[in-house]
C-alpha cells in the first residue's frame, strides 16, 4: 500500500475531531487531520477523495469565526460538514445561520427524510442522534435540499447531490448516534468511492519506509565503507539508487561535497584513499548527505581523529544544522564534543533511558553519569573539583569560556574561610588532580552508556536550550 486513499479532516477546534478521524479509520479508510487554515495547495497535494469539516466551539456568524479556504468546495471531491462544519458550509455557499429558538443538547430523535440514496441511504425513518448546538442553518444555499429534520431543527441534514456536498447538524462519530457509523460508511464508500482496504499495520510499514528515506545514518569509522575509485563516484552511489537524473545526481554530489568543507574541483576525481583520515571521513558523510536526509545520525563522528580533523568535523556539524535546518543526532561518549554542540541530551545505559534534558541540566549529575560509564565535560569536572576544595563556583557551568570567567572572578578574591593557601595555589592544586579522561577511562567499558543529543546547534542557539 504505497499511497493509501485519503480523507482529509479540517479541524475547527471541535472536541470530537480526533474521534471523527478514528471512526473513519475504523472503516478501513486512512484519514488525516489538518488545521482549518491549511492552504488549498497543501490540501490538494494530499490528493484526498473526500473532505470532512469538523465541529467547533465558535459561532459561525462571529467576525472572528474560523473559515477554511472556499476552494475546498471546488476541489471536485465530496465534502461533509458536521455541526459547525455544516453551518460553515451554509454560510460560505450563500446560505444563512441563526440562533436556535431552543438549544438542542443530547440525544434527539431525527426524522430521516431521504433514505433512498446518498448520505442517509438505508437508515431508519426515525433515529436517535447526538445534537450539541445553539445555532442552526436557517436558509440553505442554492442547490441544497433538506434530507433530515427534528421538531426544533428544520434542517438537521442537507445535501447538494450534484456537487456532492453534505451537512449534518448531529454528530455521526459519537456512539450516542444510533446509526452514525452507517452515515459515515455511506459518505466514505457510496459517495467518495473509497475501497476500505487501509489498516494500521500497512500504514506503519508505509511510514517506516518513508521515515527511512528521511534519515541518514553515518556509522563509526565510515571511511572504511568507501569503495569507489573516485570521490565523486562514491558520493553519487546513493543518489544513483534513487532513480534521479544525471543532472540531479551531479547537483547533489557537488552540494554534498561542499557541505563537508571540501573543494569539489580538488577532490572529485581523486581516489578517496589518497586523502587524509579526516577528509576520508568527510567524503563518507557527504555520501549520506547526498541523499538529502532531514535527520542525520552520527555515531562517534570524531573517533580516532587528530585535533585538526576533530575540529573540522565539529565545525561541519555546526554548519549542517545552522545552514540546512537539519536535525543532527550524535551518539558519543565524548562529553566535550557533546558540550559544544548539543541542545538536548538523552542518556542511555544498558539499553535503558537514564536521564534527559539540556546539557546544563544533565551535566549536574556528574556521579550518576560516571556510574554508567560516562563523564562530564572538562569544564564541568573542573568546577566540581573546585567546589570540593571550597570555592564558590556556580552550579551548572560546563563550557570552558564560562568556567574561565568564574575562575578569573574568584582569582581576585580572598581564599575561602579557613584555607591557608592563596587562591592561585588552590587553583593549581585543582588543575593538578587526575583529569576527567583518566577517571572516565577507569569507570566503565566504552559501551556502558551512551549520551545521545537529539539536535546539534551553534553557540548562538545554546542560550535557548
Amino acid at each position: 500500500m504505497e499511497n493509501p486513499q485519503c480523507i482529509v479532516i479540517l479541524d475547527f477546534g471541535g472536541q470530537y475531531t480526533q474521534l471523527i478521524a478514528r471512526r473513519v479509520r475504523e472503516c478501513g479508510v486512512y484519514s488525516e487531520v489538518l488545521p482549518y487554515s491549511t492552504p488549498l495547495a497543501e490540501i490538494r497535494d494530499k490528493a484526498p477523495l473526500g473532505m470532512i469539516l469538523s465541529g467547533g466551539p465558535s459561532c459561525v456568524t462571529d467576525v472572528s469565526a474560523p473559515f477554511c479556504d472556499i476552494g475546498v468546495f471546488s476541489l471536485g471531491v465530496p465534502v461533509l460538514g458536521i455541526c459547525y462544519g455544516m453551518q460553515l458550509t451554509s454560510i460560505m455557499l450563500g446560505g444563512g445561520v441563526n440562533a436556535c429558538s431552543l438549544r438542542e443538547y443530547g440525544r434527539s430523535q431525527v426524522a430521516m427524510d431521504r433514505r433512498d440514496k446518498g448520505l442517509l441511504r438505508g437508515l431508519a425513518t426515525q433515529s436517535y442522534c447526538w445534537m450539541s448546538h445553539t445555532y442552526q442553518v436557517s436558509q440553505m444555499p442554492a442547490g441544497f435540499d433538506v434530507i433530515a429534520h427534528t421538531d426544533h431543527c428544520p434542517v438537521a441534514a442537507m445535501a447538494d447531490e450534484t456537487r456532492r456536498i453534505y451537512g449534518v447538524q448531529f454528530h455521526p462519530e459519537v456512539t450516542h448516534t444510533e446509526e452514525g457509523r452507517k452515515v459515515l460508511q455511506n459518505f466514505l464508500f457510496d459517495i467518495c468511492g473509497m475501497k476500505g482496504d487501509w489498516n494500521m499495520a500497512a500504514y506503519a510499514e508505509l511510514e517506516v519506509a518513508r521515515i527511512r528515506k528521511q534519515v541518514g545514518l553515518v556509522f563509526q569509522y565510515p571511511e572504511y565503507q568507501l569503495f569507489e575509485e573516485t570521490v565523486a563516484k562514491d558520493v553519487a552511489f546513493g543518489p544513483k539508487n534513487m532513480g534521479l537524473t544525471k543532472e540531479e545526481i551531479d547537483e547533489r554530489v557537488r552540494w554534498a561535497i561542499a557541505q563537508v568543507g571540501l573543494d569539489y574541483a580538488a577532490v572529485a576525481a581523486s581516489s578517496p584513499f589518497e586523502l587524509s583520515g579526516g577528509q576520508m571521513r568527510r567524503v563518507a558523510i557527504a555520501g549520506v548527505l547526498a541523499m538529502r536526509p532531514k535527520t542525520l545520525i552520527l555515531d562517534e563522528p570524531t573517533a580516532g581523529l587528530d585535533p585538526r580533523g576533530r575540529r573540522a568535523i565539529l565545525d561541519m556539524i555546526r554548519r549542517l544544522h545552522a545552514e540546512n535546518s537539519m536535525t543532527v543526532i550524535m551518539v558519543s561518549h565524548n562529553m566535550d564534543d557533546i558540550a559544544t554542540l548539543a541542545t538536548r541530551l538523552v542518556v542511555m545505559g544498558k539499553g535503558e533511558l537514564r536521564m534527559t534534558g539540556t546539557p546544563r541540566e544533565v551535566f549536574k549529575h556528574r556521579d550518576e553519569l560516571r556510574a554508567i560509564g560516562l563523564g562530564v565535560p572538562q569544564g564541568a569536572e573542573l568546577c566540581h573539583r573546585l567546589r570540593a576544595l571550597g570555592f564558590a563556583i556556580p552550579e551548572g557551568l560546563y563550557l570552558l569560556p564560562e568556567v574561565l570567567d568564574a575562575i578569573l572572578t574568584l582569582a581576585g578574591k580572598a581564599a575561602p574561610s579557613g584555607a591557608s593557601e592563596p587562591v592561585a595555589a588552590m587553583l593549581a592544586q585543582a588543575l593538578a588532580m587526575p583529569g576527567p579522561d583518566a577517571l572516565e577511562g577507569a569507570a566503565a567499558p566504552p559501551d556502558a552508556g551512551d549520551a545521545q543529543p537529539d539536535g546539534a546547534s551553534p553557540a548562538a542557539e545554546r542560550g535557548r536550550a
